[in-house]
């Protein structure tokens, strides 16, 4: 599962690589959503582990922590609170 998307543009002596990481959507459904909270609930509990795409994802306060802030954001992600 990717959850990154990338563009590359090249020209003569020149490469831009844009990378996108869909922040708070660890499940790389392309919507933040309920199924994200509980893949970030998953990985919380060690029930489910991460890759570093998906932790950069869940990792939504950006603190090197997947943890119950990042679930909070979320939810606040999905409910526009």
């Amino acid at each position: 599962m990717d959850n990154w998307e990338t563009a590359k543009f090249q020209a003569p002596n020149v490469c831009l690589v844009i990378f996108q990481n869909k922040f708070g959507n660890p499940t790389g459904s392309g919507a933040v959503s309920i199924a994200d909270i509980l893949y970030v609930r998953d990985f919380i509990f060690g029930t489910a582990t991460p890759t570093s795409e998906q932790k950069t994802a869940a990792d939504v306060n950006g603190d090197g922590m997947v943890n119950i802030e990042d679930i909070l954001i979320i939810k606040n992600i999905i409910f526009k609170s």
